[in-house]
C-alpha cells in the first residue's frame, strides 16, 4: 500500500470518528444560593397578595360582594334547624321496663329465689297457653328452641327485672335452667365501676374475721349532716 493510500484511509477513519462523536449534557445541581433566592421570591409574592387583598378590603369595605361568607349549619339558608315539636310531633320516649335497677343495686335487690319466681312469671306472661307452676323444680325440661318465644321472653325478663341482660346470654340459653344459671351469675357478681373495672370492691361482710377491724366512724362533715337530719325529723314530730 502506497503512502497516499494510507493517508486517505487515515483521513476516512478520522472523519468517521468526528461524525460519531457523542455529546452529553451535565445535570444542573441546585446551588445553596438558589434556596434563599426562591424564598425571597415567595415572600415577595405573598406580600403582593396581602397588599392586594388589603386594597380590595379598603376599597370595598361597604360592599357585600368583597366579603367571603363561610356557610355552616347556623347561617346556611338551605339547612333548617331541627325542631322536635315540628319535625317529630307527638314523639315521646317511654320507659318499657316496669322498674329500673341500677348496676350497683342488682346484688342487693335480687336473690336466687326471687330470680326464679320472676323467670317463671315472665315465661307464663309470654306463653299463656302452657303456663308453668311456681313450684317447678327442674327448669331444664323447659326448652327455648322456639326463637320467637325466646325473643319475647328475653324482653319480658328484662322488663320485670329492671336491668339489661346481654344478648349473648339469651343466645346461648337453650333451656330455662341455663338462662336461670346465667342470671344468677349476674346478681351474685359484685358491681364494679365501669371507669375503674379493676378496682377492689369490699363489703362489710369481708371484715367479719376477728383479726380485722373496720372503722365505721363518721367524719365531722357526716356527723353534722346526720345531726341535721335527725334534728329536722325531731322538729317535724313535735
Amino acid at each position: 500500500m502506497s503512502v497516499i493510500t494510507r493517508q486517505i484511509a487515515r483521513s476516512v477513519r478520522l472523519a468517521e470518528t468526528i461524525n460519531t462523536r457523542s455529546f452529553s449534557t451535565s445535570i444542573q445541581r441546585p446551588f445553596i444560593a438558589d434556596l434563599f433566592r426562591d424564598r425571597k421570591t415567595l415572600e415577595q409574592r405573598n406580600q403582593a397578595i396581602a397588599e392586594k387583598q388589603q386594597e380590595q378590603e379598603e376599597n370595598g369595605a361597604n360592599s357585600t360582594q368583597s366579603k367571603i361568607v363561610f356557610l355552616n349549619e347556623e347561617n346556611s339558608p338551605s339547612i333548617k334547624q331541627f325542631n322536635v315539636e315540628e319535625d317529630m310531633p307527638g314523639f315521646k320516649v317511654e320507659q318499657w321496663k316496669s322498674k329500673l335497677v341500677e348496676g350497683k343495686d342488682i346484688e342487693s335487690t335480687y336473690s336466687q329465689e326471687s330470680v326464679k319466681d320472676i323467670l317463671i312469671k315472665s315465661y307464663n306472661e309470654v306463653n299463656q297457653a302452657t303456663p308453668l307452676s311456681q313450684d317447678i323444680d327442674d327448669l331444664a325440661v323447659v326448652d327455648l328452641n322456639d326463637l320467637q318465644l325466646r325473643f319475647q321472653l328475653s324482653k319480658q325478663i328484662q322488663k320485670n327485672l329492671g336491668f339489661d341482660i346481654s344478648d349473648y346470654i339469651f343466645s346461648k340459653s337453650h333451656d330455662l335452667h341455663t338462662l336461670y344459671g346465667s342470671i344468677c351469675e349476674i346478681i351474685s357478681k359484685r358491681w364494679t365501676n365501669e371507669r375503674n373495672p379493676n378496682a377492689i370492691v369490699l363489703r362489710s361482710e369481708d371484715f367479719s374475721a376477728g383479726n380485722i377491724y373496720l372503722n365505721e366512724e363518721l367524719d365531722k362533715y357526716q356527723q353534722d349532716k346526720l345531726y341535721q337530719e335527725l334534728l329536722e325529723k325531731a322538729n317535724e314530730s313535735v
